[in-house]
């Protein structure tokens, strides 16, 4: 004989679990419909790893969950020996054309060190008779613990550059500091918010079995 109260359990687990890839199968194209954006050609935020970011010089990088701009997670530098050692992302020149112009923006913050810092948002490329040369992207003043803008909406590309990296540094000091909300786009393209995803409850930038818990 079919125990009525089980059928029932099972009945209303085959209906949650439904409603459940239905509802997860409506939002998941939503959002990536919603994220795709051809004039963004890159959003480090740093929520799931260094986003190819490293070490320049002497120094070395990490996610770090203890402090940020935006989200969860920024990109902490230390061990900087020298001023130019820094936070460094190679450009992929299948984006990046020599000669085009861009939009590019990052956070940075620094905690100890100086009662004030700048830094620089640096471009480092290697022109046509194979010399490295470095030019300044944007400049920022910082004061200890307070998140600053480096951007520069309008910036091109020398001609004839290859081998080309953006990197975050610092003018005179060694000071540990982080960056978050690392971006590029199209010229003059606003840099691109951390957006907060629809149906991502426990706030940890997927969608899964444990949001439809806590809905």
């Amino acid at each position: 004989m079919i125990n009525i109260s089980n059928k029932k359990r099972c009945l209303s687990l085959m209906l949650s679990a439904t409603m459940i890839a239905s509802y997860t199968a409506a939002i998941v194209p939503a959002i990536n419909s919603a994220g795709a954006d051809d004039n963004v050609l890159f959003l480090d935020s740093f929520e799931g790893g260094t986003n190819s970011w490293t070490g320049r010089g002497s120094a070395s990088v990490e996610k770090n969950m203890l402090t940020s701009s935006e989200g969860k997670a920024s990109l902490l530098c230390t061990g900087r020996a020298s001023s130019w050692n820094g936070a460094s992302k190679a450009l992929d020149e299948t984006l990046f054309q020599a000669g085009m112009t861009y939009s590019f923006s990052v956070n940075a913050m620094y905690q100890t060190g100086e009662d004030t810092e700048e830094f620089k948002l640096t471009l480092q490329y290697t022109d046509a008779s194979g010399t490295v040369n470095y030019d300044n992207i944007a400049t920022v003043k910082a004061s200890a613990g307070n998140w600053v803008h480096l951007s520069n909406k309008e910036y091109t590309l020398p001609s004839g550059a290859s081998s080309m990296e953006i990197y975050v540094e610092t003018t005179d000091t060694t000071t540990d500091f982080y960056i978050d909300e690392a971006s590029a786009a199209s010229a003059g393209a606003p840099p691109k918010p951390a957006g907060i995803i629809t149906g991502d409850v426990d706030c940890d930038g997927t969608i899964n079995a444990f949001d439809m818990v806590l809905m």
